[in-house]
């Protein structure tokens, strides 16, 4: 369930399945556009969560449908305050990816599969941070408005 009411922190909690992720998106959609944030950082916003939301039913849950992915947003003087949790596998090394940035000056079949998400989230995003409190991965980052 969401909090649609303006200035009141947005709580969603849902599974770790890609239906689940795909109905989360639509309702912090829904959220964004109550609060007016423009159409250009609503966009941001949803790529930047589906690749985190994807990263976590991916790698943390390994695909398992039944884990719980915790979402918070707050309105900030600066922006929107993320924060997510869940209780899959921690991070490698306890620690945020580098990311790197795509190669894209190449064959179309020579392009590199995967590995460019931690890039972009980090590229899109402000005040990025990990951390790992006994069985629980929190991230949470800013999104500007």
């Amino acid at each position: 369930m969401i909090d649609e009411t303006q200035n009141q922190p947005m709580r969603l909690t849902f599974n770790s399945d890609p239906v689940a992720v795909r109905s989360a998106l639509a309702q912090v959609k829904t959220g964004m556009a109550a609060r007016n944030l423009p159409p250009e950082h609503m966009v941001t916003m949803e790529i930047v969560l589906a690749e985190v939301f994807n990263n976590i039913v991916e790698h943390a849950y390994q695909e398992r449908p039944d884990g719980v992915i915790e979402l918070l947003l707050q309105d900030a003087r600066d922006g929107i305050n993320c924060d997510i949790r869940d209780q899959g596998l921690p991070m490698p090394d306890m620690a945020l990816p580098m990311g790197r940035e795509a190669n894209l000056n190449c064959a179309i079949a020579d392009l590199p599969e995967g590995g460019f998400g931690w890039f972009m989230i980090r590229d899109l995003t402000q005040h990025l941070t990990y951390s790992r409190i006994g069985d629980c991965n929190h991230l949470s980052f800013q999104m500007q408005v």
